[in-house]
């Protein structure tokens, strides 16, 4: 009986002090997320800025002649990889990525020219920035986007894939030279096959 009660009125005790630790941690996560991002000023004067208000971030970026921000919001309680980062850039893009989850991941392809619209989406799997072309996943097959223009070109696997996401069936995969070279796998009673796919870039 003693044991009940000493256990009772420490629960009565305890919970109190754990919602309340855990209010305040929320309360700081949510209200700053400062020590996890980082302003980035790029080779070509070009920056990419986070705005924190109440604990929403907004990402801002731009050059010399130009700011502009995107329209998607992100939160300080979240994870730290669902707030984008700096992937890579070159002189007309800056190339940015979020997780979303395993395996999940978006990414947005910021142009350096004021009236350009951006690219994003999900599953990247290789980008050339040099060409201004993008591939990524889209449900069962592939989608090739110029990112200058947004014209987009579908490529069919040569498999069929029966994982749920067709990123599984991709062992190597690279744009080059106006081509997409795409190496599957492929799994046939019970064995491991690659099966090479050559594609033209006709965008």
């Amino acid at each position: 009986m003693f044991f009940q009660k000493a256990f009772k009125s420490a629960f009565i005790v305890v919970i109190p002090l754990i919602l309340l630790s855990n209010s305040n941690l929320k309360a700081i996560n949510r209200q700053d997320c400062r020590s996890l991002l980082k302003d980035s000023t790029l080779t070509n004067a070009a920056f990419v800025n986070y705005q924190i208000t109440d604990g929403v971030v907004t990402v801002q970026w731009g050059n010399r002649t130009f700011s502009r921000q995107l329209e998607d919001e992100f939160y300080c309680d979240g994870t730290p990889n669902t707030i984008p980062w700096i992937e890579t850039s070159s002189d007309k893009y800056i190339v940015m990525r979020r997780g979303c989850g395993s395996p999940c991941w978006y990414f947005y392809v910021l142009p350096l020219a004021k009236e350009q619209s951006i690219s994003n989406g999900m599953f990247d799997l290789d980008i050339d920035l040099q060409k201004e072309q993008i591939v990524y996943v889209d449900n069962h097959s592939l989608i090739i986007e110029q990112l200058g223009t947004h014209r987009k070109q579908t490529v069919i696997p040569k498999i069929d894939c029966k994982a749920v996401f067709l990123g599984f069936c991709v062992d190597s995969i690279q744009l080059a030279n106006n081509k997409l070279y795409i190496e599957w796998v492929d799994w046939k009673n019970n064995e491991k096959n690659k099966v090479v796919q050559w594609v033209d870039v006709k965008l």
